[in-house]
C-alpha cells in the first residue's frame, strides 16, 4: 500500500537513509539491508512518525539488528568475558 508523503517527510527519510547507509559495514551493505531500513522508515511514516528524529530511531533499530553478531557469538563473548575473571 502506498502512502502520500509530503516534501519534508521525503527529505527527512532521504537524509536518514543516506546517513545510515554510510554506517553499514561493507559486508552488510546489501540491497536487502537497505530495503529493511527503508521499510522500517516507511512503517514509521505510516504511524505518523515523520520527523528526522523519528526516522533516526527507526534506522538505529534496524542498524543494530543488521550489525548484531549471531546469537552464538554473543553468548561466546559473554562466556569468555566471565571465564576470564
Amino acid at each position: 500500500m502506498l502512502i502520500e508523503l509530503d516534501q519534508n517527510t521525503r527529505a527527512n527519510m532521504t537524509a536518514a537513509l543516506e546517513w545510515v547507509c554510510k554506517k553499514l559495514p561493507a559486508a552488510k551493505d546489501t540491497h536487502e539491508a537497505r530495503k529493511q531500513i527503508a521499510d522500517a522508515m516507511i512503517d514509521s511514516a505510516r504511524r505518523g512518525q515523520r520527523t528526522y528524529p523519528d526516522f533516526e530511531a527507526a534506522r538505529q533499530r534496524v542498524l543494530r539488528e543488521i550489525t548484531r553478531p549471531p546469537h552464538f557469538l554473543e553468548r561466546l563473548g559473554k562466556w569468555l568475558a566471565s571465564s576470564a575473571k
